[in-house]
């Protein structure tokens, strides 16, 4: 298994390869530094996955709602059987799936 930061390198690579456009990968605005709702103001088309087993799975769902009552353009795929981290088992069929399906929303919202 790769450690994190090595496999999102990697996920980064392959998304640089897969779409006509460039990549940039940069950190997300967290809490309690930045509350409710400058997250949700820093958002437009919105992708996220929630992990059936992930402890944030729950709390990944009501994000996701509160995005849609927003008015926020969001899509939620919830992935079953797995856990948090679970693109570190990169040729597994879920995360290529998963990478796929990211592939192709990227394809449809950014060109």
């Amino acid at each position: 298994m790769l450690k994190s930061s090595a496999i999102n390198h990697q996920i980064v690579k392959e998304y640089a390869a897969k779409v006509p456009c460039k990549v940039v990968y940069v950190d997300y605005r967290l809490a309690p530094d930045y509350p409710f709702p400058i997250p949700v103001e820093d958002c437009f088309a919105t992708y996220m996955e929630a992990a059936e087993f992930d402890a944030l799975h729950d709390e990944g769902v009501l994000f996701y709602e509160r995005l849609k009552e927003c008015g926020i353009d969001v899509v939620l795929h919830e992935v079953k059987g797995a856990c948090h981290g679970f693109e570190n088992a990169f040729e597994s069929s879920i995360t290529r799936q998963c990478m796929e399906r990211r592939i192709q929303w990227i394809r449809k919202h950014m060109f």
